[in-house]
Formats: C-alpha cells, sequence, structure tokens
C-alpha cells in the first residue's frame, strides 16, 4: 500500500503513525530526548536542516514511535525569503549551509551510520512504504 492510499485508509484513525513530522512542534518524554537525542548534530546538519529528520529517524530506528495527532491544530508562522534581512553574502553561506546539512542527512540515515539503531533505514522505508516521485 503506498502512503497515499495509507493517508485516505486512516483518515479516521486519530493518532496515527507518522514517517516524519514538521520541525516546529513535537513533544516526547524528557528522558527519551536526553537519553536518545539530545545533543542534536547541529555541527553536521548547520541550522534549520533536518531537525524533524533527526528526531524522527532517531525515535522510529530504536524502537520507537512518531505519531501524529489528527484533534490537534498549531499555528506556525511560516519564514520568506530574507525575513532574517540577510546581505547576499550571509544569504548564500545560509544557503550553502543547509545544502550541506541536507546531504550529511542523506548520507548519515541512508548508510544506517547512526549507532544506537536496532533498525535499518530500509526497514523505517518498508513500514511506510512511501510514494516515489516516478508513482506521482
Amino acid at each position: 500500500m503506498k502512503d497515499l492510499d495509507r493517508g485516505e485508509k486512516n483518515k479516521d484513525l486519530l493518532i496515527d503513525d507518522t514517517m516524519g513530522f514538521q520541525g516546529s512542534c513535537y513533544y516526547m518524554h524528557r528522558d527519551y530526548w536526553f537519553d536518545l537525542i539530545h545533543p542534536l548534530d547541529s555541527a553536521n546538519y548547520g541550522p534549520f536542516a533536518g531537525e524533524a529528520s533527526e528526531i524522527g529517524n532517531k525515535v522510529w530506528l530504536s524502537g520507537g514511535s512518531v505519531k501524529v495527532n489528527k484533534k490537534t491544530w498549531y499555528a506556525h508562522w511560516y519564514r520568506t525569503k530574507n525575513m532574517y534581512q540577510f546581505t547576499n553574502e550571509e544569504q548564500k553561506e545560509f544557503n550553502r549551509s543547509l545544502e550541506k546539512g541536507r546531504k550529511y542527512c542523506t548520507e548519515f540515515w541512508l548508510n544506517n551510520l547512526w549507532d544506537k539503531r536496532i533498525h535499518d533505514y530500509r526497514w523505517l522505508v518498508e513500514k511506510f512504504n512511501p510514494p516515489t516521485r516516478r508513482a506521482l
């Protein structure tokens, strides 16, 4: 079953598994955070790149689960293109940092480099069986 079908099938399931999430809003037990997640790998990810991927992957691949509560709503202020009022050079450096973080994230997880995992990344992909770009 492709993830698009999964969404339709589970639309009435109010608490559901989710492969990932938007990084600005999540909750977890404090001990879990400090035992498994903290500190985030900001040296390799850089600013704003992969926080939700790092947290979600660590949770799933360590044997935990990530849930979405479909009974809730929250607002998040969307960042505009230059809300930080960067100079052109600062914006270029910020973009380079994002790209570096995205590349690191891809290499790290696809190559199963996290040493605390009990599942590999293939397990997670097979669990959710997301659609490929070709299938869309």
